[in-house]
């Protein structure tokens, strides 16, 4: 076969490779368009790790097991952060209205747990397509931070018994039923209260109040030591 016939045959060869790449993958450009698509989906997911793992570090913070000033609202937009993936999975929309201005004296860390274990439950309880919203507020001598959700609520039967340990109302192997307790007893130790109501239309909402002027749990304890050291 003559050189300039091998170079013709040579040159419809790629000129096909290349028509049939276009035809199963796209053009050139629009290869690009896509990779550039999928590293900035990467940069999204590794922002959000970062923001996740950030998240998990203040959240777990040692010193914040002490009594302390602390500023509450960041402390549950750090516990609403951790969870949104677990209500985004579930089609659940997570909101909050945040409106305290300084910080408050608490045990920031379970504070931050009994938020984690409130949410949680109202992501659980609510079907797709519902909301769970968190509010805080101070109300005269009272810090309040409110957790409603839209889902099946709590029966006459099962509301008094709520706080009680073991006492689930989730399929066997869901839940521990220690969850709310363990939440009721920090919110004993911040000389506070917990309660649950049920919502007009759907769900529930727990109402926790802790003190705007607590007294330093460690400085009652002191006392209350010495007291009964005197005769």
């Amino acid at each position: 076969m003559p050189a300039p016939k091998q170079l013709e045959l040579v040159k419809m060869f790629f000129s096909y490779v290349s028509q049939s790449r276009e035809q199963k993958e796209g053009s050139i450009d629009e290869v690009l368009a896509r990779t550039q698509k999928v590293l900035e989906e990467c940069f999204i997911g590794l922002d959000r790790m970062a923001e996740i793992v950030l998240g998990l570090r203040n959240f777990a913070r040692l010193d914040e097991a002490q009594f302390q000033n602390a500023d509450i609202d960041e402390g549950i937009r750090q516990t609403l952060m951790i969870l949104s993936n677990n209500a985004r999975d579930k089609g659940v929309k997570l909101t909050s209205d945040l409106t305290l201005t300084r910080p408050y004296a608490c045990f920031p860390a379970k504070l931050n747990q009994v938020v984690l274990n409130l949410v949680n439950n109202a992501i659980d309880a609510t079907p797709r397509g519902g909301e769970v919203h968190v509010d805080t507020r101070v109300n005269g001598a009272w810090v309040e931070i409110a957790v409603r959700d839209d889902g099946e609520g709590i029966s006459d039967a099962n509301i008094s018994k709520i706080f009680d340990p073991f006492f689930t109302t989730k399929p066997v192997g869901k839940g521990t039923g220690l969850g709310l307790s363990i939440s009721y007893r920090i919110v004993m130790e911040h000389q506070g209260t917990i309660a649950v109501t049920r919502n007009e239309t759907a769900g529930v909402t727990f109402l926790i109040r802790i003190p705007t002027e607590p007294k330093d749990p460690g400085t009652r304890t002191e006392g209350a030591a010495k007291a009964a050291e005197s005769p």
